[in-house]
């Protein structure tokens, strides 16, 4: 073998190889990416499950006014939702917690869609010290809740209507909206998310045969 050849050889050679290693990192970066996307999306998917379970759920509480009338357990605006809800199993199922769903801002400028809970008896606001959080959905732009209201008849209103807040009331609202936003060039797509509560009145109550609902005791 000339020495001509062998310059052609190993020069064959290092072309080979700088294509392999442009492969592999090729390679990589492809994994890398499907799997942060796969990632992405199992969040969404646990995150809707999470909320889906809570909101379905979501019980009448009574408030420590000294008012005897139960009022149920969901208040929100379109950026704050507060659910009482049946403890998880992995807390022992024997009780109930008081969630908020909110966004918070961490030290780096990031918005995060965060879950606070803690036993029902404590209230739970968005940052408060008391309970535990946890953080549902990172680096979102918006979130966005509403409520559809039943019928009102008395009031001649026949058709249901959409509200951005909703106050602790004898009945919960027929769906729980929520839609979120994520920053410019996010690949994340967050299906819109629609629940409707399905407990309607607190099983503890005297039935009022009468008025056909929930009449506390005392009244």
């Amino acid at each position: 073998m000339t020495l001509i050849e062998t310059l052609v050889a190993l020069t064959l050679l290092a072309l080979l190889s700088i294509g392999l290693i442009v492969t592999f990192r090729v390679a990589e970066h492809t994994y890398r990416a499907v799997t942060r996307v796969d990632s992405s999306a199992w969040d969404i998917v646990t995150t809707q499950r999470f909320l889906r379970q809570t909101l379905e759920s979501a019980y009448p509480s009574r408030p420590h006014t000294g008012d005897l009338v139960a009022e149920y357990g969901i208040e929100g605006t379109t950026n704050t939702l507060t659910v009482t809800a049946p403890m998880p199993q992995s807390a022992g199922s024997m009780g109930f917690y008081r969630y908020t769903l909110a966004i918070d801002t961490s030290d780096r400028g990031a918005r995060n869609f965060i879950v606070y809970w803690s036993p029902e008896r404590t209230a739970v606001t968005a940052g408060a010290t008391a309970g535990q959080s946890e953080v549902l959905l990172r680096r979102i732009d918006s979130i966005e809740w509403s409520y559809l209201e039943p019928p009102d008849i008395a009031r001649g209103r026949l058709t249901a209507q959409w509200l951005f807040s909703w106050t602790s009331r004898a009945h919960p609202p027929l769906l729980v909206r929520l839609r979120v936003k994520f920053p410019a060039g996010d690949p994340r797509s967050w299906p819109e998310l629609l629940v409707a509560p399905k407990v309607t009145d607190d099983a503890a109550c005297s039935f009022d045969s009468v008025s056909q609902t929930c009449r506390e005791e005392g009244s």
